[in-house]
């Protein structure tokens, strides 16, 4: 464990899930099953595109038939109402007509996932942040053995110059640099995602006293309690091996869980 001047100031017991197997498919299906959950139904209008009074006889008798008159066998406008009678209208092939398969909005897309799998994915994913090959492999830059234990004061820092402070003397420099917002290049500019930002430090502490807040200016770098802490936080993207700063307070609640 480290203090906040980033020097070491005693020894603290890791719980069981530091040690753990790390299942990367697990941690997947976990995360994909809450994107699933998230997402909003949407789709088309049922009637859009069959708001005419085209039809298709089918017959060799009967007006609209189109048998025999060099037309295509398709529904046309029987009645005149600002088109002109005999247009193509409702199929899929034509102008003002619907769509072949438009997305429904009964679609149902939530994924159910299992409780101890998800919990199995869970303690994998905090396994993974104790493994340096992993939190390496993810992309992050550190100079400080894992897991990062810092003392509890941390969870009372309440401005972003002292946090910053901090984590510069804990040795995660690199890593917040690196995290910084960039400008996308290509057209993504012009429709609303200009600006990208990575991942950087994740704050688990055991309860928020003003560290969230001071968090939340600094790019890349996320904040959560034990009780509310989710494979998407420590895996962004599925991928597992995210940069955690564990409070000592989050440690002790966290073996409290069990």
């Amino acid at each position: 464990m480290v203090g906040l001047d980033g020097q070491k100031k005693g020894e603290v017991e890791l719980p069981s899930e530091f040690g753990g197997e790390v299942r990367t498919d697990l941690i997947r299906r976990a995360v994909v099953a809450s994107w699933k959950n998230e997402k909003q139904p949407f789709g088309s209008d049922p009637d859009a595109g069959n708001r005419s009074s085209a039809k298709w006889d089918g017959t060799r008798k009967g007006w609209g038939h189109g048998y025999n008159w060099s037309h295509s066998r398709l529904p046309r406008i029987m009645l005149s109402s600002g088109r002109r009678v005999g247009k193509a209208m409702a199929s899929p092939n034509t102008v003002g007509g619907m769509v072949a398969f438009p997305p429904r909005v009964e679609k149902i897309w939530a994924q159910k996932i299992n409780k101890k799998e998800r919990l199995f994915a869970l303690r994998s994913a905090i396994a993974a942040t104790a493994q340096p090959e992993i939190v390496k492999a993810r992309g992050h830059k550190f100079s400080v053995q894992l897991p990062i234990v810092v003392e509890s004061k941390l969870d009372e820092v309440k401005t972003t110059k002292d946090l910053i402070a901090i984590l510069n003397r804990i040795g995660v420099t690199e890593d917040l640099a690196r995290a910084k917002t960039k400008v996308r290049s290509g057209r993504g500019k012009m429709r609303g995602r200009g600006a990208k930002t990575g991942k950087s430090v994740l704050i688990v502490s055991g309860a928020d006293k003003g560290v969230k807040k001071a968090a939340a200016n600094i790019p890349g770098v996320d904040f959560s309690t034990i009780k509310v802490l989710s494979v998407e936080d420590l895996a962004p993207g599925s991928h597992a091996g995210r940069l955690v700063i564990w409070s000592e307070s989050a440690i002790a609640a966290l073996k409290g869980a069990k």
